[in-house]
């Protein structure tokens, strides 16, 4: 319904389309980044990290003038452990979850226990029977400004984006107990899976929407009206496009990305 405004009729603005995901679940059997200068803030605090040094370094030569050279190096040998200890910790917290970090979309984890492969191997079926999912959001960058052309209709030409991207991985939670042999089949299983979700399903999707060409982007209509209803269905197509895609992949059979039991066995099993 028109709006009157100053006189003049005026079509009502369409909404930013909803988010569709894009979910991508993979069997367990067989199974753009920024630079270091664009990055917000990075070059002022690089400063501070040699303001910060150079202030450590005055406090222990105030320290080593009050009180002596004993005293300081119990200083910086107290200084150390909190460092050593802090790192150890820090190590802990990838424990299980297996080498490398996935670019561009969020890790979760969910746990899976046992002292074995063996025992760990049928709890790697949460999502409906699959190990792992990737979920990525197709969605449209900043507002939507539709023009009137010349024969009285409307038009606008959009950016897709891929949003909210999150891949669902397995962490062992006794990982740290399992014998050498366990530990390096499961590191190499996260490791490839990792690539399959990187390559085959986040990195896929992101050169989706960067290589539409205008049938994509560019949307028209007779009214603003038509505008969202044809952005909401253009929305829905690439989804569905994207969607088939994700299902078309080899599922990381090609990479090995599965987990194999007697490969890991220990001495004593």
């Amino acid at each position: 319904m028109a709006i009157k405004q100053n006189r003049k009729t005026v079509e009502p603005k369409p909404e930013l389309p909803y988010k569709t995901g894009a979910l991508k679940r993979m069997p367990f059997k067989p199974e753009s980044l920024l630079t270091a200068s664009e990055l917000p803030g990075l070059r002022d605090s690089v400063p501070k990290h040699g303001t910060a040094q150079r202030l450590r370094q005055s406090a222990v030569l105030r320290q080593q003038e009050q009180h002596g050279n004993a005293f300081v190096q119990r200083f910086l040998e107290h200084d150390t452990g909190m460092v050593q200890r802090k790192k150890k910790k820090a190590s802990g917290k990838s424990e299980g979850k297996g080498p490398g970090k996935i670019n561009n979309a969020k890790e979760e984890f969910y746990d899976v226990s046992g002292a074995t492969l063996d025992e760990i191997s049928p709890q790697l079926r949460p999502f409906d029977g699959h190990a792992s999912e990737t979920y990525t959001a197709l969605t449209i960058k900043g507002k939507v400004k539709p023009t009137k052309t010349e024969d009285d209709t409307y038009q606008v030409k959009v950016k897709w984006i891929i949003v909210d991207g999150v891949v669902r991985m397995p962490r062992w939670t006794d990982y740290a107990a399992a014998c050498p042999a366990a530990q390096a089949e499961w590191d190499r299983f996260m490791r490839l899976l990792r690539q399959h979700e990187q390559e085959a399903h986040v990195n896929v999707s992101a050169s989706f929407v960067k290589e539409l060409g205008e049938a994509d982007t560019v949307i028209t209509g007779e009214t603003m009206a038509d505008i969202q209803d044809n952005l909401v269905a253009k929305q829905e197509e690439l989804g569905a496009r994207l969607q088939a895609i994700h299902d078309g992949c080899d599922h990381g059979v090609g990479l090995d990305a599965i987990l194999h039991p007697d490969n890991g066995r220990c001495e004593d099993e």
